[in-house]
C-alpha cells in the first residue's frame, strides 16, 4: 500500500508535517532568540513562559521558579508527591539568599556590620567571590522553614534537572551554582 502524502513546509530546523503546520504558520515572535527557540519548538506558551523567565532575570532573582510545564517534563520518580508551589518555595527561598550574598560581597566594608563583616571574611575564606555567587547546602537548610528543609531533597535534584542550578561537591560540603 502506498503511503499517504502529506503537505510539508521546509525550514531551517528540516520538515514539519502538516498538522503542525497551522501552529508554526500562527506562532507569534518572540522578542529574543531564547524565546524565538522556544516558540518554534512548542508554539506561543512556551514563547510566553520563556519571556516571563528572561524578565524575571533581569528583575535580579538568581534563580527563577519554575512553571507548571517544566515540573511535568520531570519524572514521576524525580518529584514525588510534590507541588509546584512547594518547589517554588524552595526556590525563592534559594534565590533570596543568593541576592542576599551577593549584595554583601560587593558591599562597602566600612556600611557593613560587625556580624556581616565575619559573614563576608568568611565566604572570602571559602573561595567566593562577588562574580560567582554560591551557596552551600548547609546555608541554605539553616534559612528554609521546617516544612521545607524536608522536601530540599527532593527539590534540588528537580532544579538540576530543569537546568536551573548546578551542583558540585568539595571536601565534604555541597556547593549549589545558579545557571543563567
Amino acid at each position: 500500500m502506498p503511503r499517504k502524502a502529506r503537505n510539508t513546509l521546509r525550514h531551517e530546523h528540516g520538515v514539519i508535517p502538516d498538522e503542525d503546520l497551522k501552529t508554526a504558520v500562527e506562532a507569534p515572535k518572540a522578542a529574543t532568540p531564547r524565546a524565538e527557540k522556544a516558540a518554534n519548538m512548542g508554539g506561543a506558551r512556551a514563547a510566553a513562559a520563556a519571556e516571563e523567565k528572561r524578565e524575571r532575570k533581569e528583575e535580579g532573582e538568581a534563580v527563577t521558579p519554575l512553571t507548571a510545564d517544566e515540573l511535568e517534563s520531570v519524572p514521576k520518580y524525580m518529584k514525588g508527591r510534590l507541588a509546584l508551589t512547594e518547589v517554588n518555595e524552595v526556590v525563592r527561598c534559594l534565590s533570596a539568599f543568593l541576592k542576599y550574598k551577593h549584595d554583601l560581597l560587593v558591599a562597602n566594608p566600612a556600611k557593613l556590620s560587625m556580624k556581616e563583616k565575619d559573614l563576608v571574611y568568611a565566604w572570602r575564606d571559602q573561595g567566593c567571590d562577588s562574580s560567582t555567587t554560591y551557596c552551600l547546602d548547609s546555608e541554605l537548610r539553616d534559612r528554609l522553614h521546617e516544612k521545607h528543609k524536608k522536601n530540599m531533597k527532593t527539590v534540588l535534584p528537580i532544579l538540576r534537572h530543569v537546568k536551573r542550578i548546578r551542583e558540585a561537591r568539595d571536601k565534604g560540603a555541597m556547593r549549589i551554582y545558579p545557571l543563567a
